[in-house]
């Protein structure tokens, strides 16, 4: 509901990284939330986040795990999460998937706690689109989002996902088939 300010400095990256295996790359995008630059002055604040970080770790071939850390200055703001895809999704819980060509896309979502999941129609002109919207409980400052995508044919049955323990609670864990990532 708030407008956005699009610069050459209103996103940064933070770290990239490729190997054989994997792929990381993180950027914070909290100054496209400063108002007093996007020029809103219907804004109640002036800056919305103090941290607007994504981490997206690609496990090749077909693994994403995506990770947001949303700090915003109202612990009220509503936060939503949204993953767009061709077809009408199945929703179900904590998971989801939507299928095109021939391949299927598995997301599992285990943060934030207490976020419910609904579908949206994007319409645009006479092929309508469909939108994953994952809105997290208000209250808190900061919500992290942690989801794992799986695209596979459609023959093939997704690895498992779960969350892994660590012990600190800066560090947070998934686990997806053998392979692991922590944050």
């Amino acid at each position: 509901g708030f407008g956005q300010w699009w610069g050459s400095d209103s996103a940064r990256l933070l770290h990239c990284e490729e190997t054989a295996e994997y792929a990381h790359l993180a950027g914070d995008a909290a100054r496209a939330y400063d108002n007093t630059r996007a020029g809103d002055i219907r804004s109640p604040l002036p800056v919305l986040f103090t941290e607007c970080r994504r981490d997206l770790v690609f496990l090749k071939p077909g693994v994403v795990v995506v990770f947001d850390r949303l700090n915003a200055v109202d612990a009220l703001m509503a936060k939503t999460w949204h993953l767009n895809v061709l077809n009408s999704p199945v929703v179900d819980g904590m998971s989801f998937r939507a299928s095109a060509g021939g391949s299927t896309l598995w997301g599992t979502r285990l943060l934030p706690e207490g976020a419910f999941a609904t579908v949206a129609t994007v319409q645009d002109g006479d092929v309508p689109s469909y939108r994953i919207d994952v809105t997290a409980p208000v209250g808190r400052q900061l919500d992290h989002f942690l989801t794992v995508v799986q695209a596979l044919p459609d023959t093939e049955p997704p690895a498992e996902v779960r969350a892994v323990a660590t012990g600190r609670e800066t560090l947070i864990g998934v686990q997806i088939g053998d392979q692991s990532v922590t944050f």
